[in-house]
């Protein structure tokens, strides 16, 4: 009669028929967690699979963790970029042997230099996990109040702002369609000489202050890939004043930094972090802004399921 073992994740307990022996080599306690590296199965998805999806082991269990972060808005002119949203699922449900979408947001590109007043970054794509869609980050602002919405909102850009400006909105919903739960903040304000950070997954753009641009919005740290790693934050504001300004921050070391004053660049959002791209210096030959990071999906399962005969 052949009879299915399942090494548990966690510490249930099972009846085993009356003089039966486990098989040699067959785990009897429970799987260690991801963190130590017993058991898990990780796999990164850093560019979309060419068939557009992945098939999930036959054997692997019917539940799993999934990260899925969208790819960062670049930098304009003053704004810093969105990061993309994310959303994190713990015992998301799939079917083993199924085939699931997935598709990874490109990051913004950024507007070439020399960039003009009105120069403002491009939104990044949507990263997709079957049911989850983590959404691409907004753009950075240029002139006239151009951010843009997304997972997380561009930050507001310089130049011809009569007034304190807000940065843009951001709309990653905290329960997105599919399950999970969502991040995604706001980017942060700006005026005639100063632009705002771009918001991130764990926190809003910062204001400009003065003639200084405002740091990007904080990132997330998750250990879903095996060591703690910062995703999605916000890319750092600039200036375009004509007093020196040393560069702003790009959130959690994911965000690229924005641009010095004056005459430095803005920074690229890191790569499958969906870090938002640093804002271009506005002074003296608008220099370049910085792409957002391409986005990333990461899946975390527990293979098991092991069918014994018993004679």
């Amino acid at each position: 009669m052949p009879l299915k073992y399942i090494n548990s994740t966690t510490n249930a307990s099972f009846l085993r028929p009356t003089g039966y022996i486990f098989p040699v080599g067959l785990n009897t306690g429970a799987n260690t967690s991801a963190n130590s590296g017993g058991g898990a199965t990780v796999v990164s998805f850093t560019s979309t699979p060419a068939p557009g999806s992945y098939t999930i082991p036959s054997n692997a269990f019917n539940s799993i963790n999934v990260l899925v972060v969208g790819g960062g808005g670049s930098g304009g002119q003053g704004g810093g970029g969105g990061a993309g949203g994310l959303i994190y699922a713990s015992g998301y449900p799939v079917s083993p042997n199924g085939s699931v979408t997935v598709t990874i947001g490109s990051g913004g590109a950024a507007a070439s230099a020399p960039l003009s007043p009105s120069s403002s970054g491009n939104n990044g794509g949507n990263s997709v996990f079957s049911g989850l869609t983590a959404l691409g980050g907004g753009r950075g602002g240029g002139d006239g109040n151009d951010q843009a919405t997304g997972g997380s909102g561009g930050g507001c850009g310089t130049a011809g702002i009569p007034s304190n400006a807000p940065g843009a909105a951001a709309t990653q919903a905290s329960s997105p369609a599919g399950g999970g739960t969502g991040y995604g903040y706001a980017g942060g304000s700006g005026y005639q000489d100063a632009g705002g950070g771009g918001g991130g997954a764990g926190g809003v753009g910062a204001d400009r202050s003065g003639n200084r641009g405002g740091n990007g919005g904080a990132g997330l740290a998750y250990g879903i890939s095996g060591s703690p790693t910062f995703y999605a934050g916000g890319g750092g504001g600039s200036s375009r004043s004509a007093i020196s300004q040393p560069a702003t921050s790009g959130g959690s070391s994911s965000g690229g930094n924005g641009a010095s004053s004056p005459g430095g660049t803005g920074a690229i959002g890191v790569t499958n972090t969906g870090g938002g791209g640093g804002a271009g210096n506005g002074y003296n030959g608008f220099t370049a802004a910085g792409n957002g990071g391409p986005g990333v999906v990461v899946i975390q399962y527990f293979l098991g399921a092991t069918t014994y005969s018993v004679n």
